[in-house]
């Protein structure tokens, strides 16, 4: 009963399956489900029937999010039930009870792209689901069954033949499922009492699942039919599987017809739920032919009943079971904590399988065959606190999720390195020197992913900044005195091999202008008001260190008026040497410079000083005039009329002080019967002596320069005022 070319049978039934998986279409009518109630399901199914929905049509739920099933949909027509492939995440059916139920003969089936979670967590009776798919009807002939593309769990199994014994099942078809965590003692795919032609169990993954994976087609069926059954189970990871209730991974120690041929080829098993109550592989010589290749069986020895269901013990025992290419290493999974089964690069198992190529589900170990998802390149020596934005180039095909999910493992290879990253944008952090590694994962398939080490450096900070200024022409300056003028500010940043030489420039002081930057270490500064502007840049590395420079400016807003008047809107001097504050009104009031200069037009009949104060000489009218100094020359005037000025002392009168020689050249005498307080002023009003004397002693005046001065004297009860000439 030995098979000659078991691996070119494999390829046959795998061509035939296919032709007929991708062969076969529902037809054009599609109709969407909505996620509106918990029985919306049910009832389109069942009440719509035959005048909604047409035999061959394909009914498709459209939410990402969770559809609760309350009891269990049966099915009386030929249907595709989906999800919506454009959904970045496939649809989820909560079973609260059970699964879908055909419930007519002859009928193709198929279910594709949803999640099945078959836990009804109700406080008062909380329980799980049966299974995704179970036929309980009186039918006798099923056409096909197809199930791929789904994830289930909490269920007790995908698809049961149950109830009419002796019924017969074209083509059943189970591809790329991952099923997980599962519950009961019941298995995965069980015919129970029901002919399967045809069966193909392919890329797909199953862990945590106590009972058994696939039971016996036509059990005990005493050759009621002739029925030939091919069964193929092909690139499947089993992980922490059969135990419970006795089952087996594969059981089929019935028929006794010798009608089954069952190929298990580039397999991955690890480790059994339950090593002593197992019996992995429950065979009857008289059943077919069993071949067993390019496989690996890792942990998966039972001691139930000494051993006789373990594969060596089959082999050693049963003609007509045959294996080839066995192996019996730890898969080296990534991390089945996390339930991560991806064979590590290098893994013998990845060039194990009947075409050189991998074993297992190709989903854990398709990035040694193909790269879906690369880091973009960049430098992997990076700074402590310095982010870098990382991409990932995703080449998935189709409408799926073309995102990923960034990680990263610090202290790589026993160094100190740390960072953090972004999940989902992949800004890396580094925080500290040494190794890191970086991974993206698809949020379509976690078998799809890359690395980079990165190599974290310590990083050199700044330790000063120097500013410096040139003009429009290159030259070096130090102030803007043109209206709207500008300087170009330079940094010297020290040390040169400083990691982070990026600064951020910033202004301050009486002044206004405006900076824009113009290189990384270069900015235009432009006058706007005048004052003194302080300008700054400061290191972005942390440091804290800044290097600022002053620039004076003016000539930003020039005098337009300039209007001249008496303190009070005086316009004359009628006190002997009086004065009068003079006031100038520059416009605009937002002129940079207000400063004027005064001057008169005629001396002799008052001087003015430099802050405006006008002081009467002589009898007559004066012009005085203010002038801008911002270089504009506005100047304005008033006229001012000078009176009573004859009432100084000149000549001799009996009794009254006197004042000789006038004009003066060393000293001069005043003639008075008392102590006299002597006060002498220039033309501008500024004293330039003040001093006591007895009655005709002599006042010093040499150190007079030549010109007019008013000499005050005080003397009792007298008041006089005199104009000297000093030569």
């Amino acid at each position: 009963m030995k098979k000659n070319d078991p691996i070119r049978k494999t390829k046959l039934w795998a061509i035939a399956l296919m032709t007929l998986l991708f062969g076969y279409s529902a037809k054009a009518n599609v109709w969407p489900i909505p996620n509106t109630a918990a029985d919306t399901v049910e009832h389109f199914f069942e009440l719509h029937y035959g005048t909604v929905w047409q035999p061959g049509d394909t009914i498709m739920f459209t939410d990402a999010g969770e559809y609760i099933i309350n009891g269990t949909v049966d099915i009386y027509q030929e249907v595709t039930i989906m999800g919506d492939p454009d959904l970045p995440l496939s649809p989820l059916l909560r079973f609260m009870d059970n699964g879908f139920r055909p419930k007519e003969d002859t009928i193709h089936i198929t279910i594709k792209g949803l999640r099945f979670d078959g836990y009804n967590d109700n406080p008062a009776d909380p329980k799980y689901a049966g299974f995704v798919l179970r036929f309980k009807t009186g039918s006798t002939y099923w056409k096909n069954i197809i199930i791929e593309d789904i994830e289930a769990w909490n269920m007790q199994g995908i698809l049961d033949l149950d109830e009419n014994k002796h019924s017969v099942y074209d083509t059943i078809i189970l591809n790329n499922i991952v099923a997980h965590d599962f519950v009961g003692t019941q298995f995965l795919l069980d015919p129970n009492i029901n002919y399967a032609k045809n069966i193909s169990i392919t890329n797909s993954t199953f862990y945590n699942i106590p009972g058994g994976i696939i039971a016996n087609p036509d059990w005990n069926g005493n050759g009621i039919l002739d029925i030939e059954k091919n069964w193929l189970i092909d690139h499947n990871t089993f992980y922490n599987v059969v135990g419970d209730g006795n089952r087996a991974l594969v059981q089929i120690n019935d028929p006794n017809d010798g009608s089954v041929n069952f190929m298990f080829t580039n397999n991955i098993v690890s480790q059994l739920w339950n090593d002593t109550l197992a019996r992995p592989f429950r065979i009857n010589e008289l059943a077919g032919d069993f071949t067993f290749a390019y496989s690996t069986f890792h942990d998966f020895y039972s001691t139930y009943q000494g051993g006789i269901h373990n594969l060596d013990t089959l082999v050693k025992n049963l003609a007509n079971v045959d294996t080839m290419k066995i192996y019996t290493d730890y898969p080296d999974f990534m991390d089945t904590a996390n339930y991560d089964f991806t064979i590590s690069e290098g893994n013998p198992l990845l060039t194990a399988g009947s075409d050189g190529g991998p074993v297992g589900d190709p989903r854990w170990v398709q990035k040694a065959t193909t790269k879906e998802v690369t880091i973009k390149a960049i430098l992997t020596k990076v700074v402590e606190g310095l982010d870098i934005q990382l991409e990932a180039v995703v080449t998935l095909e189709g409408s799926v999720d073309k995102t990923v999910t960034w990680s990263v493992e610090n202290n790589y290879e026993g160094t100190s390195g740390t960072a953090t990253i972004d999940a989902s944008s992949g800004l890396l952090s580094p925080t500290a020197a040494g190794k890191v590694k970086v991974t993206a994962t698809s949020n379509y398939n976690s078998a799809y992913y890359d690395t980079i080490i990165v190599t974290i450096e310590t990083k050199t900070l700044v330790t000063s900044i120097t500013l410096s200024a040139t003009n429009a022409q290159g030259n070096p300056a130090t102030e803007i005195t043109n209206k709207g003028g500008f300087l170009n500010i330079a940094v010297t940043i020290e040390p040169g091999n400083a990691d982070d030489r990026s600064i951020t420039w910033s202004l301050s002081g009486d002044g206004q202008a405006t900076i824009v930057e113009l290189t990384p270490t270069t900015a235009k500064l432009t006058a706007v008001k005048c004052g003194d502007v302080v300008v700054r840049a400061t290191a972005n590395d942390g440091s804290d260190v800044y290097g600022e420079l002053t620039i004076p400016i003016s000539g930003q807003v020039l005098v337009t008026e300039v209007t001249v008047a008496g303190e009070g809107g005086a316009t004359e001097i009628t006190v002997n040497a009086g004065t009068l504050q003079m006031i100038a009104t520059v416009l605009p009031d937002s002129a940079c410079e207000k400063e004027v200069t005064w001057s008169v037009d005629n001396e002799s009949v008052a001087t003015i000083s430099e802050t405006g104060l006008l002081t009467a000489v002589g009898n007559g009218t004066v012009v005085v005039t203010a002038r801008a100094t911002d270089g504009t020359y506005k100047s304005g005037t008033a006229t001012i009329t000078v009176s009573n000025q004859g009432e100084l002392v000149t000549d001799t009168e009996a009794g009254a002080i006197q004042m000789v020689p006038n004009p003066a050249t060393d000293f001069i005498m005043i003639k008075s019967q008392q102590r006299s307080e002597v006060t002498i002023s220039n033309i501008t009003g500024a004293v330039v002596l003040i001093t006591e004397v007895d009655p005709n002693i002599a006042v010093p005046v040499a150190h007079l320069k030549a010109g007019l001065y008013i000499v005050n004297v005080k003397s009792g009860n007298q008041d006089r005022m005199f104009r000297l000439v000093k030569e």
